[in-house]
């Protein structure tokens, strides 16, 4: 396990800071702005909670299909892992079907999903954030198994500050009507 005080940066934001800002964005937001501007994490925290895939790679369960390619034809399991033991294949050599469908990199997809410690697997944002992109798997749990990621505290707090919106919000999707709705019931 990398050392987390290796691998930051002296500006690297907290865990904490980090939920912080997304909590007071979102407190703004959910009052004037839902449905005039949409906001990656918000929108996949909605698909979450309604039990649809989030839209964006670092919140599936598993790892996509987002290889990455180098200019000289090398297929990479996924741009944060363009490192020779992540190396799939070349494209002069093999079909798009075969890169993606290869048991390396189907491997590499579900590895994400099966090295979750104990805390993310019992956590009760799960299925929001299925820990979050690997590469951020940086530090230990509380009881000191590896693997949790670096902005865990930040997520925990935005999840459980917003769940009472997204739980209304999927209500109203659920009934065909505007999730923007939640800006009167916020009132």
């Amino acid at each position: 396990m990398v050392n987390v005080f290796q691998a930051l940066t002296p500006w690297t934001v907290s865990a904490k800071k980090f939920g912080e800002f997304y909590i007071t964005i979102f407190d703004e937001w959910v009052k004037i702005d839902v449905g005039k501007y949409y906001v990656q994490l918000f929108d996949s925290a909605l698909a979450g909670t309604i039990g649809e895939k989030p839209g964006v790679c670092i919140f599936g369960e598993t790892c996509c299909h987002a290889t990455a390619m180098e200019f000289n034809g090398d297929v990479y399991a996924c741009n944060h892992y363009v490192f020779p033991e992540y190396k799939i294949v070349n494209i002069r050599t093999h079909t798009i079907y075969e890169m993606v469908f290869s048991p390396k990199q189907l491997r590499f997809g579900a590895d994400k999903r099966d090295t979750l410690p104990t805390q993310c697997r019992q956590c009760e944002f799960l299925k929001l954030c299925h820990g979050e992109c690997p590469k951020n798997r940086i530090i230990n749990t509380k009881t000191g198994e590896p693997g949790l990621n670096y902005l865990c505290e930040g997520y925990y707090a935005f999840w459980k500050q917003t769940q009472p919106y997204m739980e209304f919000m999927g209500n109203e999707l659920f009934f065909k009507r505007s999730p923007a709705n939640i800006m009167n019931w916020k009132k």
